[in-house]
């Protein structure tokens, strides 16, 4: 039995899935449901039943949640202590990141960080990673998500997705039988240029390939607007995994035979290097990679 596995636990109980608790946790549900696996086979009893009304805990299941709710406590009171020893009780957190970050990889972060460090008050700014490089320079914030193009350009590691191509589903390359299309390929079709702010986005990436886009029709910072776009044949897009979205109507999503990856990690600015909430929220954004690594293993 491990922390992971008791956060899922509670999770499953609360939301009363394991889809629930996959969101809950930023987790794969396969990920959820291999940690409650694996803790069933420990103990050696059947913790949740499956149906149509979700995941129900047993009468065993029951007691168990409780005491895991208790050892929860116990350890939230256990960071508290520790806390108020690093002068981590109270203060201020000013974190930026671009916006994709903001909308998958950032939330659960930032909830578990305001459960565990409740007197700490958090102040997220969405910018554009050149924002964000400046105002890390000049000390306004203390953390910034910057992204880079691979992970030693990144100070503290916390992620990567991969760049996939999005096409009108009418499209003569989306209708062909390839299961893949290379960025220099569609370098030559119009294109809909989406950067959601980054410096890192299609355009760069193709120059650094030698097969700079030859018909950017359109530039947009957010990606919902660019798959709009791309739905209406305006032109093609390259864009991160993440960023798509859940209604594909209309699209066809392929990867790209460069096999390009996004990669993105924290960045703290020397101004930072007093405020004690700074390494707690690093740490957690470590514990949090350790977790996905395990995940994927």
């Amino acid at each position: 039995m491990n922390f992971s596995q008791i956060n899922v636990l509670v999770a499953i109980a609360d939301t009363g899935s394991l889809t629930g608790a996959a969101e809950r946790l930023s987790l794969s549900q396969s990920g959820v449901s291999q940690a409650m696996a694996a803790l069933e086979e420990d103990l050696g009893v059947q913790l949740f039943t499956r149906g149509r009304r979700g995941a129900v805990a047993t009468a065993v299941g029951e007691k168990i949640v409780h005491e895991a709710r208790t050892i929860l406590v116990g350890l939230a009171a256990i960071r508290r202590t520790a806390d108020t020893a690093a002068g981590v009780e109270h203060g201020k957190l000013r974190l930026a990141a671009f916006p994709s970050v903001f909308s998958t990889l950032l939330p659960p972060l930032l909830r578990r960080f305001q459960e565990l460090h409740p007197g700490i008050e958090v102040v997220a700014l969405e910018a554009s990673d050149a924002e964000i490089e400046t105002w890390l320079a000049n000390g306004t914030v203390d953390l910034g998500v910057t992204t880079a193009e691979s992970f030693d350009a990144t100070d503290w590691p916390l992620g990567q997705d991969d760049w996939v191509a999005v096409l009108p589903s009418s499209h003569p390359i989306a209708l062909s039988p390839a299961r893949a299309v290379s960025l220099t390929r569609l370098a030559k079709e119009p294109f809909v240029l989406a950067t959601g702010g980054c410096t890192i986005h299609a355009g760069s990436l193709a120059e650094r390939l030698g097969a700079p886009l030859e018909q950017v029709r359109i530039e947009v910072r957010d990606w919902v607007s660019a798959f709009a776009l791309v739905r209406e044949g305006l032109g093609v897009t390259v864009v991160p995994e993440p960023t798509l979205p859940a209604d594909r109507r209309g699209l066809r999503v392929m990867p790209l035979k460069e096999g390009l990856h996004r990669y993105f990690g924290l960045r703290f600015s020397e101004a930072s290097s007093a405020n004690p909430a700074v390494p707690a929220f690093l740490n957690l954004a470590r514990d949090a990679v350790i977790d996905r690594g395990s995940e994927a293993a």
